[in-house]
């Protein structure tokens, strides 16, 4: 649309310009051509010939002097009578004067007359005057403005073709990227439009194919090391367990437990949504709540507020769980109480998780959502976790086309905040 308009307010820019010079050229032309029908005129009245709607009259002075003077005309007309011996009439005084006309009281622009005079041989003179050819003037508008208004047509048809055939490739071009920033797998673009508009396309196309390609790699390797990682802190396991010492069995068994969950959370750092999780619509409301309970029924204290059937987004149930779980599991590990709502943001739903822990210092909102990171200035290592829950919420929200926002509490405490689009 932008494209049309742009397009629109040139032509009619560049018409209306052109409209004006070649109307004043019109004009002038117009003008030449009748004064030079009047001059014939003048000169045929003066040879003696018979000219429709010219009254000749004689007056002791020259009427020609109420006029502007044409001092070459007038030489004209005077060699146009014969020889001046010979002649009746000499000398000739020619002017044009261009009288008011009023209509509706309104005083319109009106076309020069003609004013001759000839001076008689017994010092009177012999006026008359030679009025325009109205009926080639004015010169109309309508042609003009018809070919403006055809011209301003044709262009809008021919920009609005050519716009959407450019902008529809574009389109495609910009929900493919949405696409693939949301995390949905992607779908070759069809190559269509200018050639630009196919080589962006096809440049698009073999981009996201990479991206998906070492996506996939990624997950088949983590896999694979999960996989790999499983089988022996399985084998350690029965090993500890053959202990006889007590106290050793159960450090080496925590340490397993340590080793394990922090293989299960890189994991899930790293996969991210699985690609056999389809994308659903989700009841945000309902699996917040389904979360908090489960919190709740472990003895954990949380407070939970979310509308029913109202939080609609589009998603993997099992990621944004896990991802709610973390940012939950998060507040009671520091503050031991959570309070949890769901709530409309424009066209955004956040799901805001606010406790009452020592909170973070506002240098490090952003650097604790990296990977690994654990501030232990203000959370103890037996409570810290491994510096995965947030990166792994982020990462999940991101993937989402959302994000996760951290800030402090006044009074004290962290409010995370996990946005996700509304579904449309």
């Amino acid at each position: 649309m932008r494209f049309i308009l742009v397009m629109s307010a040139a032509l009619i820019i560049s018409n209306v310009a052109t409209t004006v010079l070649l109307q004043g050229g019109f004009e002038r032309l117009i003008a030449w051509n009748i004064r030079f029908s009047q001059s014939n005129e003048a000169a045929r009245v003066i040879q003696g010939r018979v000219v429709d709607d010219v009254r000749v009259w004689v007056d002791d002075a020259p009427i020609a002097t109420q006029g502007v003077n044409d001092p070459a005309l007038s030489e004209r007309l005077t060699r146009a009578s014969g020889d001046p011996v010979q002649a009746a009439w000499t000398p000739v005084l020619a002017a044009f004067q261009e009288p008011p006309i009023e209509a509706d009281g309104r005083v319109l622009r009106a076309l020069d007359v003609l004013l001759v005079s000839r001076r008689l041989e017994d010092g009177r003179w012999s006026n008359f005057t030679v009025g325009p050819r109205v009926e080639f003037w004015p010169p109309t508008p309508s042609p003009i403005y018809v070919f403006l208004g055809v011209s301003l047509m044709t262009v809008i048809i021919v920009a609005c073709f050519v716009g959407t055939r450019v902008a529809r490739p574009f389109r495609d071009l910009t929900r493919g990227a949405e696409r693939l920033s949301s995390g949905d797998r992607h779908e070759p673009l069809m190559l269509s439009g200018p050639g630009d508009v196919r080589r962006a396309q096809s440049a698009f196309n073999t981009m996201a194919a990479r991206i998906d390609a070492t996506m996939t790699g990624q997950r088949e390797l983590l896999a694979a090391i999960g996989h790999d990682l499983r089988t022996p802190i399985t084998a350690l396991r029965l090993r500890a367990e053959l202990l006889k010492d007590g106290d050793q069995r159960q450090r080496f068994i925590r340490s397993l437990d340590e080793l394990q969950h922090l293989t299960e959370a890189a994991l899930a750092a790293g996969a991210g949504q699985g690609d056999a999780e389809p994308r659903v619509e989700i009841d945000l409301g309902a699996l917040v709540e389904t979360v908090c309970a489960d919190f709740v029924d472990q003895g954990g204290e949380v407070r939970c507020e979310a509308p029913h059937r109202e939080a609609l987004v589009d998603g993997w149930p099992a990621s944004l769980i896990r991802a709610v779980r973390n940012l939950v599991e998060n507040a009671l590990r520091h503050a031991g109480a959570a309070d949890v709502r769901v709530s409309r943001r424009g066209d955004v739903w956040a799901v805001i998780i606010e406790d009452r822990g020592p909170g973070i210092p506002t240098a490090e909102l952003e650097r604790v959502k990296e990977p690994l990171v654990r501030l232990e200035t203000s959370r103890s290592k037996e409570t810290g976790g491994h510096g995965l829950g947030l990166s792994i919420a982020s990462s999940i929200a991101a993937a989402h086309g959302g994000a996760l926002r951290l800030s402090n509490r006044k009074g004290g405490g962290l409010r995370a905040v996990l946005s996700l689009p509304a579904r449309s």
